[in-house]
């Protein structure tokens, strides 16, 4: 049985995230990665604008613009979270898309998983639906791993493939700039040919409690994959290598790269060590977010 719906529109913003650690833990027999990563979300956006209108049918559209060139239509992962929320709740409705993307692609900041997450946050609410999180939580991980994370949108050390949260209370608002080099890396081509040969023995229970201070996390931010990335992408080195010149009192490669992020004691270090950097490298001064970012409709 279908039900209708009223006419809407929302607009937010949809956060990236980057990982303060990365543990990759073995091979599971469905054939995706055990992980356990601290993963924080940041103050660089992209933005998603969310009509609803009534139809005898569903229909969605999903359009991309902005900086960053990526599909719409049936592959894009905002547009599969819109279908899967028609599909579970039984609404006809036409629901139309609009992302202007920033986050770059291909950076192991993503910002994919965060335009879906962004849908399973507002979407419900213009439909007039009430639907729990740990449910859209479900739904999300079942569209990618890291869209769960998304949906709450705060600190959390993620486990199994990335759907297992459990979220770090009072995580200090961290300053820090993130470096994208010209060259990206595919997630499927990091874990093809990035991961270390042993499984990780590296433990994120010295993240449990993040200090206060920056600099306290000197040494102890991780990643198994950076080693891997950095051999066949110099790039990722680099970038590594000039952020510590610039001031920061850390630095790792997020996710499977190719981004990097260095922290810094303040705002102002962060926005200058940005200068550092020129084309074809991209370069933004951000802060952690504790929750997600209101929407605006």
């Amino acid at each position: 049985m279908s039900i209708s719906c009223d006419h809407g529109e929302i607009s937010c913003r949809a956060p990236a995230k980057v990982n303060l650690s990365f543990a990759i833990r073995g091979l599971r027999e469905d054939g995706y990665h055990e992980i356990e990563s601290v993963m924080v979300p940041v103050s660089l956006y992209d933005e998603l604008r969310v009509r609803v209108a009534p139809a005898g049918s569903v229909r969605i559209s999903c359009r991309s613009v902005g900086f960053e060139r990526v599909a719409g239509g049936r592959e894009n992962l905002a547009y599969r979270a819109a279908s899967r929320i028609l599909a579970e709740t039984g609404i006809c409705a036409k629901v139309g898309l609009e992302l202007f993307k920033r986050i770059p692609v291909g950076s192991g900041l993503g910002g994919g998983s965060s335009d879906a997450g962004a849908v399973f946050r507002v979407l419900p609410r213009l439909l007039g639906q009430r639907i729990p999180r740990r449910t859209l939580e479900t739904w999300a991980a079942e569209i990618g791993a890291d869209v769960a994370f998304f949906v709450a949108c705060r600190p959390s050390i993620a486990r199994g493939k990335g759907e297992i949260l459990s979220p770090l209370a009072g995580c200090p608002r961290y300053h820090l700039t993130i470096v994208v080099p010209e060259v990206r890396v595919s997630t499927r081509w990091a874990y093809a040919n990035a991961v270390p040969r042993l499984t990780s023995s590296r433990s994120d229970t010295s993240l449990l409690r993040l200090p206060q201070r920056a600099k306290s996390l000197s040494g102890k931010l991780f990643n198994d994959f950076e080693d891997g990335v950095k051999s066949a992408v110099p790039d990722v080195a680099r970038v590594s290598a000039e952020l510590r010149r610039a001031g920061s009192v850390a630095t790792v490669m997020s996710g499977s790269g190719s981004a990097v992020l260095g922290l810094f004691e303040t705002k102002a270090e962060a926005a200058r060590a940005t200068s550092f950097f020129s084309y074809p490298d991209r370069a933004f001064a951000a802060r952690v977010l504790r929750r997600a970012p209101g929407s605006v409709g």
